[in-house]
């Protein structure tokens, strides 16, 4: 599955790589390369001692020589990556195995071990045609164990890996971090090299074969995107006592680091101590991004208490049991298409934040059963330091954007895994959506159009629904289009259009216009217009509020996720100058797939200079986009407004 949205290669040019070469170049023998040596120069000594004493102590002694790393301490932790395309492509595994530093780790109490594949291209000690499993020394990792080349997305070689660590490595506590691409309630760890990945399923297998099943993992933590569900968590609670990880995607390059968590480990430090260790890591990292590159990127970490999952579980069975289907379906979707999907606008995995979504259904629902679910939600979560107000530390899977192939590999692995209240009303929910899909579909259109045209009067846009596209009636936006030969410029996109009764209604068409005269693509949502641009490579919204006809404008600071397709504005003091996209209309049906061709014009005048126009619309265009319940969308036709 390609998951490539889900990482950013972030770098400060700060010569890591090439410091990185200088080190291996003045190694007289690179530590990372060493194989299990057994070669030692010693000559035979013959004492007149009997034969079977001298070579049981030879033996003990030699073994001993090389295997020091394998005496009893206090705490060992395991660490699984998976290269893939983020270290084949961008160098990500390396600048996190850098961050590791053995001088500094407290080895005389703590094991580190590390096993690595999954790449077609490691750029450190790593060799890509090989599974080798490192232990960490004062000089670095050295070569323990190589497995042949074998698929890390598999149940096999994470066995592997759990078993050789456990049996050699004995300790009172043990630790654990994932470290790969996440893919959502699905599973984690995908192989590059294989095409494979890790389910949630076959990462219960593995535990359960294990001494965690009764000694428990003090932590685990997953270094992964959109792993912190509550399904994942569903299946550790049993071998876990604490987990960490990230409702949303977890942005990486060579400026974040995480892995230096390791370096401030204390003997003392508990599941919890650690997992917060490891989310300040990560924080102080994002946050210095985004200082000193300007940039807006969200975190949403979360340390969970395993034992606290059985509550929410059961208290999520009694929330969803007492939801009806049949008789809430709009609602609930309503709810649904409201709820923030975490992705970073990869929508594929479907997963959204359990406690706000309960928020949102009680608009429309009032379920008293949601105060249980959210008070076991906040036992569980011990620590969030999500950055947004709607991530409250655990997701869930709730399929609605995503293609029917990954829905029914979603139920395909829950189904194998529970039997609950919550799968029954996601798989009830999932029939009803696929049947009002088939059957918007039934004539086989690619393109859903609306039956009706839109209509322009007195700066008025409408369009009449008819029962079936009322009843199915979840959101809209409308957009102005200019006709330049056979392409169309994004003028205005607004979500401002409600519905009254059959008809939809937007009556506040405005655009943006310069003193020049030339018309600023702008978006209106909730009240504000909006037009996107880039200060300082940080994406920017002009705040725009009507004064007496004039914009007075102030800079804020958005989301990236929130970009939409409108133009581009770039700020020099009080200059600004936009770009705006065109897109090419072949069907007179304007689609998501739209070609963008982007043109710039530079505005010589003041910011507040801009002003307000609404009339005398020559050789415009209208769109309307309907969304349904189901997340179908509609389109009007191309409607030129005279």
């Amino acid at each position: 599955m390609n998951d490539n949205n889900y990482w950013y290669d972030i770098k400060d040019n700060d010569g890591s790589i090439s410091i990185e070469r200088k080190l291996k170049e003045e190694k007289k023998e690179d530590i990372y390369e060493v194989e299990e040596k057994h070669n030692r120069n010693w000559k035979p000594v013959f004492f007149v001692l009997p034969l079977l004493v001298i070579i049981p102590f030879l033996l003990a002694l030699f073994f001993n020589s090389s295997s020091t790393n394998k005496e009893n301490k206090y705490r060992t932790f395991m660490i699984y990556m998976v290269g893939s395309d983020l270290e084949s492509t961008g160098k990500i595994a390396t600048y996190d195995l850098n961050d590791i530093k053995g001088n500094e780790i407290d080895l005389e109490n703590n094991n580190v071990l590390l096993m690595v594949g999954g790449s077609k291209k490691w750029h450190n000690f790593v060799n890509e045609d090989e599974i080798g499993l490192y232990e960490l020394t004062r000089s670095g990792f050295k070569k323990e164990k190589t497995y042949k080349l074998s698929n890390m997305g598999s149940e096999e070689t994470l066995s592997n890996f759990l078993s050789y660590v456990i049996d050699n490595y004995k300790s009172e506590k043990y630790d654990m971090v994932f470290w790969n691409h996440g893919l959502g309630a699905l599973g984690l760890e995908d192989d590059e090299l294989f095409e494979d990945f890790l389910d949630i399923q076959e990462l219960d297998n593995v535990f359960s074969k294990t001494m965690f099943t009764k000694d428990k993992l003090e932590l685990v933590i997953f270094n992964n995107c959109m792993s912190g569900n509550v399904h994942i968590a569903s299946v550790m609670k049993k071998y876990a006592n604490y987990m960490v990880a990230s409702e949303e995607v977890m942005y990486v390059g060579s400026i974040i680091n995480r892995l230096d968590f390791l370096n401030d480990i204390k003997k003392e430090d508990n599941g919890y101590d650690i997992g917060l260790s490891y989310v300040k890591k990560s924080d102080e990292s994002i946050s210095k991004a985004n200082k000193t590159k300007n940039m807006n990127l969200d975190t949403t970490l979360s340390i969970i208490d395993l034992s606290k999952i059985d509550e929410v579980e059961k208290n999520m069975n009694e929330y969803f049991s007492s939801l009806s289907i049949e008789n809430n379906y709009k609602d609930i979707s309503r709810a649904r298409r409201k709820s923030f999907t975490y992705g970073d606008g990869d929508y594929t995995y479907d997963t959204i934040d359990l406690y706000t979504f309960t928020d949102y259904l009680n608009y429309y629902l009032d379920n008293t059963s949601k105060v249980n679910l959210q008070d076991s939600i906040k036992d569980a979560v011990v620590y969030n330091s999500s950055t947004n107000s709607f991530s409250n530390g655990l997701s869930f899977y709730f399929p609605y954007y995503g293609e029917d192939e990954y829905v029914s590999a979603h139920l395909y692995v829950f189904d194998k895994l529970w039997n609950n209240d919550y799968l029954n009303f996601i798989h009830e929910y999932v029939d009803l959506s696929f049947r009002a899909k088939r059957a918007n579909r039934a004539g086989g259109e690619n393109i859903l159009l609306l039956k009706n045209d839109v209509k322009y009067e007195n700066n008025k846009i409408s369009i009449e629904l008819n029962n079936s596209e009322k009843e199915a009636y979840q959101s809209a936006n409308v957009y102005i289009f200019e006709k330049n030969n056979d392409s169309y410029k994004l003028l205005l996109k607004t979500d401002e259009i409600d519905l009254y009764d059959n008809n939809l209604i937007s009556d506040d068409l405005v655009f943006l216009k310069s003193s020049n005269n030339e018309i600023i693509s702008s978006i209106k949502e909730n009240g504000l217009f909006k037009v996107y641009g880039v200060l300082n490579d940080s994406d920017v919204a002009i705040k725009v509020e009507n004064n007496n006809g004039y914009g007075l404008i102030n800079k804020v600071f958005v989301d990236s996720k929130d970009k939409p397709t409108g133009g581009l504005i770039d700020f020099d003091d009080e200059n600004i100058s936009y770009y705006s996209l065109k897109y090419n209309n072949l069907n007179e049906v304007l689609t998501d797939e739209w070609n963008e061709n982007i043109t710039r014009t530079i505005l010589n005048n003041k910011i507040n200079d801009i002003s307000f126009v609404g009339n005398n619309l020559n050789n415009y265009y209208v769109l309307v986009e309907l969304f349904d319940i189901n997340n179908d969308v509609f389109y009007s036709k191309l409607t030129q407004i005279k």
